[in-house]
């Protein structure tokens, strides 16, 4: 659960570093970031991109194994003890 709260505070972190058209480029702007540019502002913005893909990964898997190791403890009865 930790990895997957880490993941969005990165996340949150790296798109309130642009504007609202960030959320735009995320999957759509790799294949411009394949190609080598030596110009710092975008290997930048193509790194964080990346990074932005990578941490949503994280997060879902991190989500999805929290949930299937929580799960079992839904159905889990409370054991009636009851002394006479």
């Amino acid at each position: 659960m930790s990895l997957s709260l880490w993941s969005l505070y990165s996340l949150v972190k790296i798109v309130n570093k642009y504007d609202s058209d960030f959320l735009n480029f995320i999957f759509t702007e790799l294949e411009r970031c394949s190609e080598i540019d030596l110009n710092s502002k975008f290997n930048e913005f193509c790194l964080d991109t990346h990074t932005t893909n990578w941490l949503i990964m994280i997060m879902i898997l991190s989500f999805v194994f929290t949930f299937l190791t929580i799960f079992p403890l839904f159905f889990m009865k409370k054991k009636n003890d009851k002394k006479l």
